[in-house]
């Protein structure tokens, strides 16, 4: 069983750094994912974003058990949609730096990440839509619980235990 796992937001704790980035207090509409509106973020502006800056990301508190829990069911593979050249070249070296055991060929860079689905796949993600259309296309897909997706309501609660079932009911 491959299995996907997204970089921001599950791996990735870029929405604190963009309140660190922006001094903002994040006053956040349950179940809505808009960075540029909760940030007042332009397109130019995330594309302008540096190499560093993307590499320097912190991790999510459970990143390196979500690795973990993955790592025991099936084969890892990161999918992350980038937001322009200095942001994949960042992430590939937050990737080198946190988890330098992840191979090359098994990270993808990608805005549709529904075109990786089929039955044999596992998507873990943190963004409804994204999750939606992984499923509509075949694959099998896990919504990482976060303040901002449809499971705003699980957030904080039990979100590695609940993964861990979850990989445990649909991998072969």
């Amino acid at each position: 069983m491959t299995i996907y796992v997204d970089m921001d937001g599950v791996l990735v704790d870029l929405v604190g750094k963009l309140v660190k980035e922006f001094k903002q207090v994040i006053h956040w509409e349950p179940g809505k994912y808009s960075l540029t509106d909760v940030f007042a973020i332009t397109v130019s502006q995330w594309e302008n974003l540096s190499i560093d800056w993307w590499a320097s990301l912190d991790k999510t508190i459970e990143a390196d058990q979500i690795v973990n829990i993955v790592q025991s069911y099936g084969k890892l593979r990161i999918a992350t949609a980038p937001s322009s050249q200095l942001c994949i070249k960042g992430k590939f070296d937050w990737l080198r730096k946190h988890y330098p055991f992840i191979k090359e060929e098994n990270i993808f860079f990608v805005d549709s990440k529904w075109q990786l689905a089929d039955p044999n796949t596992i998507l873990i993600d943190d963004h409804t839509e994204t999750v939606e259309r992984f499923e509509k296309a075949g694959g099998k897909a896990f919504l990482y619980p976060r303040h901002w997706n449809a499971s705003h309501a699980e957030a904080d609660k039990n979100n590695l235990k609940n993964l861990q079932s979850f990989l445990a009911k649909h991998h072969k």
